[in-house]
């Protein structure tokens, strides 16, 4: 039969086997080709029957419904300059609030980084990359967006069409950092990023931007394991 001290070192043992995996979890950035279309404007894959920039959003069915996901918040051109802002962030968000960078002379792909990695409105859950020529839809576009614990999701790590469904794009997570690439790595016609579900007083970005249910810190419980393991010892000692 265990001793109590026995018994507190194997739900010590338990416990950091549990936590390690969560200290350490990161996202994972998916993406889904989008060919022979354009992402926001006349007639556009994100856009239905609305024309103009600000009404594009992404969206996705879910069942018999059309659900929205996400809003359009700011664009960039090919030369990764201001493309166009859309009317509903007008003052919130503008150019210099994003680092963006070619990965090399080829303009295929590249990475961005949001408000110097903090989390500022609106949050950023998708970006598309457009690659260039052969008129409005030139050769689509690839949809990125990130999710927590891949593992566990109908999600696919990588760009699949697979994760165009609402069970993957609606775990997209709030990011300030990311990476692009242009379908068959053609040059780059536009970055467009969305977001926007979180108002300005949402203080964390996570998925729903509804007040979580507060979890103690892995530290903190780590070090309330060991402060009843001390205790057990010592009260051991004292009885012996």
């Amino acid at each position: 039969m265990f001793s109590k001290l026995s018994l507190i070192k194997a739900i010590l043992l338990s416990l950091s086997l549990t936590i390690c995996p969560f200290v350490n979890a990161q996202l994972t950035q998916v993406s889904a080709l989008i060919q022979g279309s354009n992402d926001c404007g006349t007639g556009a894959y994100f856009n239905g029957t609305l024309n103009g920039f600000g009404n594009c959003k992404i969206s996705v069915v879910n069942g018999s419904e059309t659900a929205y996901l996400s809003d359009v918040i700011i664009k960039f051109n090919d030369s990764l300059a201001l493309d166009e802002i859309s009317s509903n962030y007008t003052g919130k968000t503008q150019a210099s609030d994003f680092a963006l960078a070619f990965d090399d002379n080829t303009n295929s792909s590249g990475s961005w980084t949001y408000n110097n990695n903090v989390f500022k409105y609106p949050d950023i859950r998708f970006w598309t990359a457009k690659a260039a020529g052969g008129g409005n839809s030139g050769g689509g576009f690839v949809l990125f967006w990130m999710v927590d614990d891949i593992n566990n999701t109908t999600c696919i790590t990588g760009e699949n069409g697979a994760n165009l469904t609402y069970e993957c794009m609606s775990l997209a997570e709030s990011v300030t950092t990311g990476a692009w690439t242009t379908p068959e790595n053609k040059g780059l016609s536009h970055i467009t990023f969305f977001g926007g579900l979180c108002s300005e007083s949402d203080v964390n970005f996570d998925t729903d931007c509804a007040p979580g249910t507060e979890v103690p810190e892995p530290a903190t419980m780590v070090l309330f394991s060991l402060a009843l393991l001390g205790l057990t010892t010592r009260h051991k000692r004292f009885i012996s």
